[in-house]
């Protein structure tokens, strides 16, 4: 950590086909921020578009914040848990569309989603800094 405002945001990164979206996320396990002082910011939760190594990504932020750092030393920012639900469209007879003979029907999707703990060295408050 350089400066003593970091922003930490929690994303979701996925290569999606155009027949897939993610419709919610939930999240079950928020992290404490253990040493470190935390604001959550809003967020335009996306999907968006980004690339990485030529390839093509929706990104979905989940949650952000800003962390000041309240103690020296080596923090941990535990792990964060969610659950996201994508829906995907298959083409289906049970869905009758009266001109094609057939259609679409949307299957919700839930997955499990958990971040590894993330650790942060922190450089020691300066000597004669205030205690609080």
């Amino acid at each position: 950590m350089e400066s003593a405002l970091s922003v930490l945001t929690f994303r979701i990164e996925l290569s999606l086909k155009s027949w897939m979206s993610i419709a919610l996320t939930i999240l079950t396990k928020k992290p404490a921020f253990n040493g470190f002082w935390s604001q959550q910011l809003n967020v335009n939760q996306g999907p968006f578009r980004e690339t990485l190594n030529n390839k093509a990504y929706d990104v979905y932020n989940i949650t952000e914040y800003i962390l000041y750092p309240q103690q020296g030393g080596e923090l941990a920012i535990e792990p964060i848990e969610m659950t996201a639900v994508a829906l995907i469209q298959i083409e289906s007879n049970k869905s009758f569309d009266p001109f094609f003979g057939g259609g679409y029907e949307t299957m919700q999707i839930p997955r499990k989603l958990k971040t590894p703990e993330l650790k942060i060295k922190v450089k020691e408050f300066p000597a004669g800094a205030p205690a609080s």
